[in-house]
């Protein structure tokens, strides 16, 4: 059942981004536009991607839905200007966005000199180096910008599969507008109070909303009760239209998606740090399959256990079939070749994988066979049927373990899965918004960790957070600072050390005063000052 935001909640949002007067609030509608639109300090940019912003615009000012007739005048608004409609332009969003946002940045205005860099002879631009002190200077008054009310409004038109956690909303917003730690800093903060993120299965009273904002004071029932179209406007066909927040099940690597890639190859390693649901997310499309068949691999897994040969049984030296070869025998047994068959391998990094398959590595291809020689000296054709498939799990942060060479890698598509911190928000639950806390913790451990050791398999996973005896009545996991103390003193702080190779001084850059192995209350403390 497909969900929307409240029109309380994006009331709520506009009464948050207009509580403080904001000056030259054009301006900071249009650095948003701009950011959108991908401009950087770093390189030019032809200026003519200006006029490509109609849908950003459309995003962050329209007071009409895409399924609305609006009026051809007063049809957007600066959602942070002290008046809406007086502090707004009153032409309407077409016209503005065709000529008026590429003359304002580039029309000679005085506040924009400093604000943008201007190649004249190639007509490119791009923002000046001191741009995000201009913006605050001349938009930011005595308080910042909440980022959460702004990612509220922009995602007013939206349809979610889900309700979302306002910690997600900002997530998204700094993502798709590309809000660096500079501008974060400088010109943006969050503050949940006063704001409720409610969803509904209905959408939102536009009308309500343009009441709201008109205030009963400058315009009639023409401009509040419109017709609705028959199909949205071509302004939001785009795929860019739209802040269509991040809706989680798994960022890396949906069902979908993972049979999908099936279509390509019968084989499939899926590669990440520990605890990031490699072996979940294998397991996760079984029901599309006549039989899971699953296995580990270890330092000592063989080829006569994967695919056969002979062992030595008392007195006797008989003939064994491997996991492999009875798994084949099974398929064959069915007959069917619309059965599909899955075998997972945990671990598949963990042994001599050249050694292991042997001459089976060209039987991967399906278009191969090989000669195997099996009880009593005979010979037989071997392949592998073309309805088995597949999926390796690896660990990518375990540089000891075997690896796999060219003749294997050609052979299997690989998918990296890494942790994801947003999971958190909608599995966990617990004192004093604990789903924030670990969410952030996470973020944050993982985030000083690439920037200390320059490895992206060096990561706590998620799944270190998702393996508590205690749910609530919704079936999320229940955790407790005291339960938080214990994993994160003797799991999570033993693997940061491991990722810095024993170096403290690394560990104290990852984790700061955590790393002292922190009791009770001051434990407590800590935790929250670093997530902040």
């Amino acid at each position: 059942m497909a969900k929307y935001l409240s029109t309380d909640s994006i009331i709520q949002s506009l009464k948050y981004l207009n509580k403080d007067e904001m000056s030259n609030a054009s301006i900071f509608f249009i650095f948003l536009v701009m950011k959108r639109l991908g401009i950087t300090k770093i390189s030019f940019v032809n200026q003519d991607i200006l006029k490509e912003g109609l849908p950003f615009i459309f995003n962050l000012g329209s007071i009409y839905s895409p399924q609305e007739n609006a009026p051809k005048n007063n049809n957007f608004i600066y959602p942070f200007a002290n008046q809406y409609l007086k502090g707004s332009p009153g032409e309407s969003i077409e016209k503005w966005a065709s000529g008026r946002l590429k003359n304002n940045v580039l029309g000679g205005a005085t506040t924009w000199r400093p604000l943008v860099n201007e190649d004249t002879a190639t007509k490119k631009l791009k923002f000046s180096f001191q741009y995000v002190e201009e913006i605050e200077k001349l938009c930011i008054k005595e308080k910042k910008v909440n980022i959460l009310a702004l990612a509220i409004w922009s995602a007013r038109f939206d349809e979610f599969n889900e309700e979302m956690h306002e910690d997600l909303f900002v997530k998204a917003f700094k993502q798709l507008y590309k809000i660096s730690n500079d501008e974060y800093e400088n010109l943006f903060f969050v503050d949940k109070e006063g704001l409720s993120l409610h969803f509904k299965e209905e959408k939102p009273d536009y009308v309500e909303i343009r009441k709201f904002i008109d205030n009963g004071s400058v315009m009639g029932d023409e401009w509040y009760e419109v017709e609705n179209l028959n199909k949205e406007k071509q302004i939001m066909s785009s795929d860019t239209a739209g802040i269509k927040m991040n809706q989680h099940k798994v960022k890396n690597l949906t069902e979908d998606k993972l049979l999908e890639l099936f279509d390509i190859s019968h084989q499939i390693i899926l590669s990440g740090p520990p605890a990031t649901s490699k072996s979940f997310i294998a397991k996760s499309i079984g029901s599309n399959f006549k039989k899971v068949f699953h296995m580990q691999f270890h330092p000592q897994t063989s080829y006569n256990e994967f695919i056969g040969g002979y062992k030595v049984n008392g007195s006797d030296v008989e003939y064994k079939e491997g996991v492999l070869l009875k798994i084949i025998n099974e398929i064959n047994d069915d007959g069917n070749p619309s059965h599909r068959y899955l075998l997972i391998i945990d671990e598949i990094n963990r042994t001599n994988l050249s050694q292991v398959f042997g001459e089976v590595i060209q039987c991967l291809d399906r278009d191969y066979s090989v000669r195997l020689t099996t009880k009593n000296n005979e010979s037989v054709n071997f392949s592998l049927p073309k309805n088995l498939f597949i999926i390796g799990t690896q660990n990518s942060s375990d540089r000891t373990l075997g690896s796999m060479d060219f003749a294997l890698k050609r052979r299997f598509l690989k998918v990296n899965i890494y942790p994801d911190s947003d999971l958190l928000l909608s599995l966990c639950s617990g004192q004093d918004n604990m789903n924030s806390i670990l969410s952030n913790l996470l973020h944050k451990i993982n985030e000083n960790l690439l920037q200390t050791t320059k490895n992206i398999d060096f990561q706590i996973g998620h799944a270190l957070f998702l393996d508590t005896d205690e749910v609530d009545a919704e079936g999320k996991f229940v955790w407790t600072y005291s339960k938080l103390e214990k994993i994160f003193n003797y799991k999570i702080l033993p693997i940061v050390i491991d990722f810095c190779y024993n170096d403290f001084s690394l560990v104290d850059e990852v984790l700061g005063e955590l790393s002292q192995l922190l009791q009770g209350e001051e434990f407590q403390l800590t935790i929250e000052a670093y997530v902040k």
